[in-house]
């Protein structure tokens, strides 16, 4: 678990920055290959098949994918939720485009994808360093 070390030497700034890189290629699962998270503990307790990279990368997308469904259930989440499926999960493509299809002006877009960006870093650090 070469990985997993490394993560948990990470501080919370470098970790959000990993957590990004995987965010950014989470609709594209061939590009997931190797990433650093594939190592994580946290990854170990969800399915993912062995020796098949294209299969691993779908189950770090679909892990993060469900991490965001549980951390953001609550009625007044449920906008960071649906800013986190639009834009890595599920992107239409421009942010503008996204920020428009939620009914948002761009900056309030902007400004709920970075909290819901830290808050999910924030929350798989925290369970990273355990």
């Amino acid at each position: 678990m070469e990985h997993a070390l490394a993560l948990s030497d990470l501080d919370r700034v470098g970790f959000a920055h990993v957590l990004r890189t995987a965010l950014r290629e989470c609709d594209r699962p061939d590009l997931l290959r190797g990433h650093p998270l594939l190592g994580s503990h946290w990854l170990a307790c969800h399915p993912a098949v062995a020796g098949d990279p294209v299969a691993a990368g779908r189950a770090l997308s679909a892990a993060l994918r469900e991490e965001c469904r549980q951390l953001f259930t609550s009625p007044r989440d449920r906008i960071l939720d649906r800013v986190m499926e639009r834009t890595f999960f599920r992107p239409p493509g421009k942010q503008e485009v996204i920020a428009a299809e939620l009914g948002l002006a761009y900056s309030t877009y902007r400004r709920y994808l970075s909290q819901a960006v830290t808050r999910l870093a924030d929350a798989l650090h925290a369970r990273m360093a355990r």
